[in-house]
């Protein structure tokens, strides 16, 4: 982020560091740019094509719109400005989605994962081949894909299926996506008190402005074993 301001970019592309506000280091990194003439109403030059790689450690972004922040993550990533791929490998990871969950701060312990995102402008996709994680409330697996429109007029459209090896009953009110109502997370907060689940499954599929899908547009699936539960 410092280091921009010694760098020919367009004040929208500065903004954007101001508001992503960049933490953690960068190595082996390759970039470059092609800058558009401005409009007749914007006399600074415009991003118009990127080329982006390079490995980071503990890096850190705050949430903009449909992308997430983060806090943590190290690993992998090369891209454009259509889409491109990254890998994590992460201790201590934490996720930012709030658009989508009530917690600003969703802990992920030791994170790995491999995905691809393509961005246009109707939308952004994030495709997940495979993201496994280990933290304090649960371990397991998630794969899928989630698109959010950039017009913001629905919560995004997901395809998503996680598997838990471990999960604690008294923490499930903090995975549960805001659209699904303030109700549901309060009732499942003070009901839930107790047991654990050594295999669970969710299923998630549909745009999530119907969610949970009860006027059958989409899937809201959770199946598992439980034990202790009270």
């Amino acid at each position: 982020a410092r280091l921009a301001g010694r760098l020919p970019l367009d004040a929208s592309s500065r903004q954007q560091l101001v508001d992503y506000a960049p933490r953690g280091t960068l190595s082996g990194l390759k970039a470059s740019w092609t800058l558009q003439p401005g409009s007749e109403h914007a006399s600074a030059p415009i991003l118009d094509k990127y080329i982006i790689s390079a490995q980071f450690s503990r890096l850190s972004l705050n949430a903009q719109g449909a992308l997430p922040g983060f806090t943590g993550l190290s690993g992998s990533i090369n891209g454009d400005e259509r889409g491109g791929s990254f890998q994590l490998d992460s201790q201590d990871a934490a996720l930012g989605l709030p658009e989508i969950f009530a917690d600003p701060r969703i802990e992920l312990g030791r994170l790995t994962a491999q995905a691809r995102w393509q961005t246009d402008a109707q939308a952004v996709t994030v495709m997940l081949q495979e993201a496994r994680f280990d933290n304090q409330d649960a371990a397991g697996s998630v794969s899928g894909h989630y698109t959010y429109p950039r017009s913001g007029q629905t919560a995004g459209v997901i395809d998503l299926v996680a598997r838990l090896t471990r999960g604690q009953g008294n923490a499930v009110w903090r995975y549960i996506p805001l659209v699904a109502g303030q109700e549901v997370r309060d009732w499942l907060r003070t009901s839930i008190i107790g047991g654990h689940s050594q295999d669970t499954t969710l299923r998630l599929k549909g745009d999530l402005q119907h969610f949970p899908f009860d006027d059958g547009s989409g899937i809201f699936e959770v199946k598992g074993h439980v034990q202790g539960a009270s």
